[in-house]
């Protein structure tokens, strides 16, 4: 499935492209927005998916902690892998590993990421992203 992501300077432009998506018979329940800051507005009352970029990231795997003064002979494990929810959202709507970089700068710097699976409307899902503006649109 096809899905179109891009980089909106707030989530005033986010809630323009809800608006526009809605009245294209767009189901704006499969807008995923992902940003530092909490919807508000039309934005809030549509239903789309938030992912709130400043919550903790996840640590997951066997991590082997150490306690100082003690030895264990062994050196300490500390490859487990982390994930962060904006990094898992951006991985559903099939973000490559190489390209989340730039989203989740993005994010850091105050804007909003939207992403929506447009299955064979990507082309017409990418216009209307756009036309919202979005200062970089993708599909994937």
């Amino acid at each position: 499935m096809s899905s179109v992501v891009g980089i909106f300077p707030n989530s005033a432009a986010v809630s323009t492209l809800a608006q526009t998506m809605k009245s294209n018979g767009l189901d704006v329940r499969d807008l995923t927005v992902i940003a530092n800051e909490a919807p508000a507005g039309y934005l809030a009352s549509v239903g789309a998916n938030f992912v709130n970029a400043l919550e903790p990231t996840r640590i997951y795997g066997d991590v082997e902690t150490r306690v100082p003064g003690s030895s264990s002979g062994q050196p300490g494990d500390l490859e487990a892998g982390q994930s962060s929810p904006a990094a898992e959202a951006l991985s559903e709507l099939g973000v490559p590993d190489g390209s989340t970089d730039d989203f989740l700068a993005a994010v850091d710097a105050g804007r909003s990421v939207a992403g929506f699976h447009a299955g064979d409307q990507a082309g017409a899902v990418k216009a209307l992203f756009s036309s919202a503006g979005a200062s970089r649109v993708a599909s994937y």
